[in-house]
């Protein structure tokens, strides 16, 4: 009896068709480079052609034509050589699927850490450059306000400052004036009027007497207009606004009863003793009645800033 011992005995793996190429270039002493001019094949597809790398030549029809190529090329037998392609090609593409399940749940077990806190970065960012955009409209929205405020405020204070009357009667004063021309004797009747109880203020009264002393410079005067003397009777204004406009409005007392900037499409309804001090800022954008009734202040408008005295009638 023949006693076989174990380590005599070495079982050979058979090669692949990878080494069988590679083993025959090599004793045709040729390169990847040379091959590659020759058979016009690039050197990664040669080399992917030599280790099995199939999945990198595109696909079956193609990995089969460069191996067909090569192998002519290394005059190999072709037919055996192409069974050995066939089987290893049908055995790497059995693994392929599951080398790449494996990839997919070796992805599925860690967190996206670092996706995640680039996400909130990104948000936070946009987040607070939001709030910063938000604020900086709303301070310049603050200023445009408070910049049509002051100028309203000064232009009426300016306006208020000046005298109610003089003899040069400046083209800037907005009175409420009508030419001494257009005063009638009806009209110096109703003012001088004994049938009126109520004391006049100081300014209609020089008004009056200004217009009656100075005859003989008639084209030179003016005076208020629409002025009716009362006994401090409670007069109703109501004042309608499509635009922003600053408004004043005293009573007979000096007391305020409006002073703001009126914002557009509001109203405003006032009661005061007579007789009541209006200056609006911004004449074009307000309608007004008195006690109910229409009143037109467009004769006491100079400049689009309107200023005049409202007298209830008893």
């Amino acid at each position: 009896m023949n006693d076989v011992n174990e380590q005599d005995v070495q079982i050979e793996e058979p090669k692949k068709s990878g080494k069988i190429l590679q083993d025959a270039r090599e004793a045709k002493k040729l390169s990847i480079a040379e091959v590659s001019a020759q058979i016009r094949l690039v050197r990664t597809n040669i080399q992917a052609l030599e280790t099995g790398q199939w999945d990198q030549l595109h696909g079956r029809a193609y990995a089969r034509g460069y191996f067909t190529s090569y192998v002519k090329f290394l005059e190999l037998p072709e037919e055996d050589m192409l069974a050995m392609f066939n089987r290893e090609y049908e055995m790497s593409a059995t693994e392929k699927p599951l080398v790449n399940n494996i990839a997919r749940i070796e992805e599925k077990k860690g967190f996206p850490w670092l996706k995640s806190i680039f996400i909130i970065i990104l948000f936070s960012i946009s987040w607070f450059a939001y709030q910063q955009w938000q604020q900086s409209e709303a301070n310049l929205e603050d200023e445009t306000s408070n910049d049509l405020v002051d100028n309203s405020q000064q232009v009426i204070e300016s306006e208020i400052n000046e005298p109610l009357l003089n003899n040069s009667f400046n083209d800037s004063v907005v009175e409420p004036i009508i030419s001494a021309d257009e005063l009638s004797d009806s009209d110096i009747e109703v003012i001088t009027e004994e049938e009126i109880t109520a004391e006049p203020t100081e300014q209609i009264e020089d008004a009056v007497t200004s217009v009656i002393s100075e005859e003989a410079s008639v084209e030179d005067i003016t005076v208020l207009a629409e002025v009716v003397a009362t006994n401090s009777v409670e007069t109703h204004v109501e004042l309608q606004f499509t635009e922003e406009c600053w408004v004043n409005v005293k009573d007979a007392d000096g007391q305020s009863l409006l002073n703001k900037l009126m914002k557009a499409n509001t109203r405003a309804e006032l009661k005061g003793l007579a007789p009541l001090s209006v200056s609006l800022g911004r004449a074009s954008a307000v309608s007004m009645k008195v006690n109910d009734t229409a009143f037109d202040f467009t004769p006491y408008t100079s400049g689009n800033v309107a200023r005049f005295i409202i007298e209830g009638a008893s």
